[in-house]
């Protein structure tokens, strides 16, 4: 079992390995890009129509890589269509046209009763959208802004595949594929981050700089050189890292609880969260770290209510060497001292990501009060003071780095607790569960909902789709109880 979950997972990484580098060439050649866009999305449609999982696979690898989902994209009319609309769009025809089918021919129900009573927030939340949209139309948005802050909304529909693959048929089977597709693809992840930041650190001449721009333009992630020249390597999908590492800890202390751990088997553990915690490092974001440290936090305190003392003193013991070990790679690599990379835990009001932030967040407090209960509707704009050194002066956008209070600005208070209840309602079924994969999806979506206070992340594929699987393992592990 193990050498075939492993055999599978290499098989995995090295496709992920050729798309990307199919990515990286269609970068020097634009025609090779689309051809290729065009290749992966026939190849997608064919497959989903044998086998829905397998379209639902590429989306879901795409998204636990991807971060803007531009490694591949279309232009047509001066618009870039990403990749990661077309896998969507495929994915929702073929589910649609397959669920009628069986529909009309079989007579079976579009939606179960244990579905719709699963659906019944979600499908409030959807109502809140709408109402957003329409308000942003009526309020006379620009229809730009409207559509690109609305279209990441439309991942909540892919509940409905997703459900039916991992609840409905098949799930035990499913559930397998996807561990192998999410550690092969968090993996390539871990090396990916490693490689750009080496390579921009130590590289010369035009390589370094093509890796840099493709980096940029495909939408991946940012790459910056702070004052102690430690060169930020920040991906946007790396908050599937710290799922990984979360519910790698976990399944560590449910080896260590039921005494069923070898001396190869606690060296992996050892291994993959050191390598899981130098990504988050590298990608010195703050928010990840906010996010990450108080949702170990309370992993620890239930387990130390839990299992008691013993098991939390070897958890506690395997985090602080993890992590030091951690700070001694990048370090490393780095080849600076770790306060180098570390002084970003100091927060400077005069910073500017700190100063912009701050900025922003009082012009966003003026904008909620004009319509605290509905909102002000998709594409609603704020201009603010910023220092980030792209911008330095007066800056308009309709993205804002306070998570929460984007969702409030845009849907107002009631699709804001709607959401709210969400995440509340998945985290204490999570928790309350005597399963420690069910605990470690609750400690995720925790950890989710923070990083989300300071970067948005729930209104965005990446955090959506990490909510939609976290609550569909949760309903599973239920159902297996």
């Amino acid at each position: 079992m193990k050498k075939t979950f492993a055999a599978k997972s290499w098989l995995v990484f090295c496709l992920i390995a050729i798309i990307e580098m199919f990515s990286f060439f269609g970068y020097y050649f634009p025609q090779f890009n689309e051809a290729a866009f065009f290749i992966i999305i026939a190849v997608v449609i064919v497959a989903a129509c044998e086998d829905l999982a397998l379209g639902v696979g590429v989306l879901l690898a795409e998204l636990f890589l991807g971060s803007k989902g531009y490694l591949f994209h279309l232009d047509v009319c001066g618009f870039q269509i990403s990749w990661r609309i077309a896998l969507w769009a495929v994915v929702m025809a073929i589910w649609a046209f397959k669920a009628i089918k069986r529909r009309l021919q079989d007579q079976e129900e579009l939606v179960t009763a244990d579905q719709h009573d699963f659906l019944k927030p979600y499908l409030l939340l959807l109502f809140f959208v709408i109402i957003g949209a329409v308000n942003g139309l009526v309020r006379g948005h620009s229809l730009n802004n409207w559509f690109l802050d609305l279209n990441g909304w439309i991942y909540f529909t892919l509940i409905f595949p997703l459900y039916e693959i991992f609840i409905k048929k098949d799930k035990a089977i499913n559930w397998q594929r996807l561990k192998v597709l999410f550690y092969a693809a968090m993996y390539f992840l871990c090396l990916k981050t490693i490689l750009v930041f080496l390579l921009l650190k130590y590289g010369q001449g035009d390589f370094a700089l093509d890796i840099y721009r493709w980096v940029r333009t495909s939408g991946v992630g940012e790459v910056t050189i702070t004052d102690t020249e430690f060169y930020r390597t920040f991906f946007q999908s790396q908050i599937f890292i710290i799922a990984v590492l979360i519910i790698d800890f976990f399944s560590y202390i449910s080896a260590i609880a039921q005494k069923k751990i070898s001396l190869a088997r606690l060296s992996r553990y050892y291994f993959n969260f050191i390598l899981f915690t130098g990504v988050i490092l590298i990608s010195l974001s703050r928010s990840f770290w906010f996010g990450l440290g108080l949702a170990m936090l309370t992993a620890l305190v239930l387990i130390l209510i839990r299992e008691g003392k013993k098991i939390f003193w070897h958890s506690t013991s395997f985090i602080v060497i993890s992590t030091l070990a951690a700070i001694g790679l990048v370090a490393l690599l780095a080849w600076t001292a770790p306060q180098d990379f570390l002084m970003r835990t100091n927060i400077n009001k005069n910073e500017p990501a700190v100063a912009s932030r701050w900025a922003l967040l009082a012009k966003i407090g003026e904008e909620i009060k004009e319509a605290p209960i509905l909102g002000q509707g998709f594409g609603a704009t704020i201009t603010y003071l910023s220092k980030d050194p792209r911008v330095n002066g007066e800056y308009t956008t309709y993205a804002f780095e306070w998570g929460w209070l984007d969702v409030w600005l845009k849907l107002g208070l009631l699709g804001l607790l709607t959401y709210l209840f969400i995440f509340v309602q998945n985290i204490y079924a999570g928790l309350k569960s005597k399963d420690y994969m069910a605990n470690a999806v609750a400690i995720t979506l925790l950890a989710l909902g923070l990083v989300n206070i300071f970067s948005p992340y729930v209104n965005h594929p990446l955090g959506i789709g990490l909510l939609l699987l976290g609550a569909l393992a949760i309903v599973t592990k239920q159902k297996i109880r």
